[in-house]
C-alpha cells in the first residue's frame, strides 16, 4: 500500500493468529483517540519506506508471541497519552534511518525475552513524565548516531538478567531523571560516546558480570572492574542525591551548584584512565563547599 492512515474515534483492538507482514510505500499515520490493545501470537514484521506517526491519547498495549521486526526508511515519531506497555517473547530488531521523537505522559513498561537490536541514524529525542521500565532476558545492543536525549519526570530503569548493554551515541548523550537512574547487567555494560547523566535521586550502575567500560569520543578508555582480592560482591557505584556525573576528557566531573554532599565507590579497580584522582579532585571540592556551608 503507498499510504497506510487510521483514525479511530474510540477504542482499537486487534488480535491476529498467525505472523504479520506490513510493507507501507510511504508514510503511515494512525491515530487513535482512546486506547490501542494489540495481540499477535506469532511475529510481527513492518517495512515503512517514508514516515510513522502514532498519536494514542489513552493507552498502547502491545504483546507479541514472537519477532518483531520494524524498519522505517524516514523519521519515527510517537505520542501517547497515558501508558505504553510492551512485551515480546522473541527478539527485537528495530532500524529507523531518520530520527525518534517520543513523549509519554505516563508509564513505559517493556519486557524482552530475546536479543535488542535498536539503530538510529539520526538522533533521539525521548520524553516520559513519568516512569520508564526496560526489563531484558537478553542483551541489548543500541546505536545512535547523533544527538541522544532522554528526559524522565520519575524513575529510569534499565535491567538485563542474560546479557550485556551496549550504548553507543556518535554525539552527545544526556539522560536525566527526577526520580532514580538505574543500569544493571548480569553480564557487561559498555557505553560509547559523551555520556552526562542527571538523577536528583539516587543514580546507581550494578554489573554482575566482569566489567564496566566507558570509552568518550577521544577514543580513552575507563574501566571498572570486580576486585582480584576475592571480593564476591557485585560491582556498585552509587551516587548521592542531586549529583551530576558526566564523562568528559576520561575524568569524572562533579556539577557542584546541584548541592551533592558525598560520592561512593565501592569495590572498583582501575585498569587504565585517572578516575581516582578525579575522584579525590571531587572530595576535596565538595568538602570544600561544607565548610563554605
Amino acid at each position: 500500500m503507498p499510504n497506510c492512515t487510521i483514525n479511530v474515534a474510540d477504542n482499537y483492538s486487534f488480535d491476529i493468529e498467525n505472523t504479520e507482514e506490513r510493507e507501507v510505500l510511504n508514510t503511515r499515520t494512525v491515530t487513535i483517540d482512546g486506547f490501542e490493545d494489540e495481540l499477535f501470537n506469532n511475529s510481527r514484521i513492518q517495512k515503512i519506506t517514508g514516515n510513522q506517526n502514532l498519536d494514542i491519547s489513552i493507552d498502547e498495549k502491545i504483546l507479541i508471541g514472537g519477532n518483531l521486526s520494524t524498519d522505517i526508511s524516514s523519521n519515527n515519531s510517537e505520542k501517547i497519552g497515558i501508558d505504553q506497555n510492551i512485551t515480546i517473547f522473541g527478539s527485537r530488531d528495530e532500524k529507523i534511518s531518520g530520527s525518534v521523537d517520543e513523549k509519554l505522559n505516563s508509564n513505559y513498561k517493556y519486557l524482552n525475552v530475546g536479543l535488542v537490536s535498536y539503530t538510529i541514524s539520526s538522533g533521539l529525542n525521548y520524553k516520559n513524565n513519568a516512569n520508564h521500565s526496560d526489563i531484558l532476558l537478553g542483551s541489548k545492543n543500541e546505536i545512535i548516531n547523533g544527538n541522544s536525549i532522554t528526559s524522565v519526570g520519575s524513575n529510569f530503569l534499565n535491567k538485563v538478567y542474560g546479557g550485556n548493554i551496549s550504548i553507543l551515541s556518535t554525539l552527545p548523550n544526556s539522560m536525566f531523571s527526577l526520580g532514580k537512574t538505574s543500569f544493571s547487567s548480569s553480564s557487561n555494560l559498555s557505553f560509547k560516546g559523551d555520556i552526562s547523566t542527571i538523577g536528583l535521586a539516587a543514580t546507581k550502575m550494578t554489573l554482575e558480570g566482569e566489567k564496566v567500560k566507558i570509552q568518550n569520543m577521544l577514543h580513552k578508555n575507563i574501566y571498572i572492574t570486580k576486585s582480584e582480592a576475592g571480593l564476591q560482591k557485585k560491582p556498585t557505584v552509587n551516587f548521592n542525591v542531586g549529583f551530576y556525573l558526566a564523562l568528559v576528557r576520561n575524568s569524572y566531573k562533579a556539577n557542584l551548584a546541584l548541592g551533592c554532599f558525598k560520592l561512593d565507590v565501592k569495590m572498583y579497580e582501575l585498569e587504565k584512565g585517572n578516575f581516582s584522582d578525579s575522584i579525590n579532585s571531587i572530595k576535596v571540592l565538595l568538602k570544600a563547599i561544607r565548610i563554605r556551608k
